[in-house]
């Protein structure tokens, strides 16, 4: 027999049914795991890798040594002999350009070249020979008046000797270009005229050039004047008064010549 319940309600009241909450799953907890002690090992390794890679695998020491525009054998071995093995990316390229020309002046220039990995290209040049100029040796000069090479005295082609003989220094720049030019275009005219030339004297590079001909009597040229116009009267001279010539013809007054 069911028995029943009444509930009553008083007025001005109002009934709330308590909600129960239960949880039907538990909250889920994150675990942070810290990658930069991971990253910096990694950066580590990279960098030491990359520093063997590049310093001492080998990879980048000179292996090739191209060299053009130098003649002579001996610098261009000297020149593959001191870069082989060389880490081309330490190599001191300014230095290694003073030692060399240093030790071989005839080099007039040279320029080096990386090529990666291994290969170095070197190109240069050598003076070419205007003239010998003689003091108490005898050297190589080229046409920018530099001496460059010691050599014997000349027995087979005109030299310059200078009258006041002074020790001089290989690379030393002895004489001005425009003396240079004023001498070579001498003797090509001298030549043109059916002179011989037997020997060159200089006094003072400046001023005074001599040149002894074959007949044994000597041309004096002011260097400071004219070319052509010493070479015009020289030609009046031997044209109308080379009986006369008995020791020299000077030209270093413009426009005249005074004979003996």
């Amino acid at each position: 027999m069911t028995t029943e319940r009444r509930v009553e309600y008083k007025r001005g009241e109002i009934f709330r049914r308590k909600e129960i909450i239960s949880k039907t799953e538990k909250e889920k907890t994150h675990v942070k795991i810290n990658f930069r002690p991971f990253k910096t090992f990694i950066l580590l390794v990279f960098l030491v890798l990359a520093v063997y890679y590049l310093f001492f695998s080998g990879v980048f020491r000179v292996k090739e040594v191209e060299v053009s525009g130098i003649r002579s054998v001996e610098i261009s071995d000297k020149i593959k002999t001191e870069l082989r093995g060389k880490h081309i990316l330490l190599l001191n390229i300014s230095s290694f350009l003073r030692s060399l020309t240093k030790e071989f002046p005839v080099l007039q220039e040279v320029r080096v070249v990386r090529a990666l990995p291994n290969r170095v290209e070197v190109n240069g040049s050598e003076r070419e020979s205007a003239l010998v100029w003689c003091s108490k040796d005898c050297y190589k000069m080229d046409p920018s008046g530099y001496v460059y090479e010691k050599v014997d005295k000349p027995q087979d082609k005109t030299f310059i000797q200078e009258a006041q003989s002074v020790d001089i220094m290989i690379g030393q720049k002895v004489a001005a270009e425009k003396f240079i030019i004023f001498y070579v275009n001498c003797v090509s005219e001298l030549n043109k005229m059916g002179i011989q030339i037997k020997s060159a004297d200089v006094s003072d590079m400046t001023y005074n050039l001599s040149f002894q001909s074959g007949e044994g009597w000597r041309i004096i040229f002011d260097t400071s004047q004219s070319l052509d116009n010493q070479l015009d009267v020289l030609k009046q001279v031997l044209s109308t008064n080379k009986a006369d010539v008995h020791e020299y013809v000077n030209l270093g007054v413009e426009g005249q010549a005074y004979l003996k």
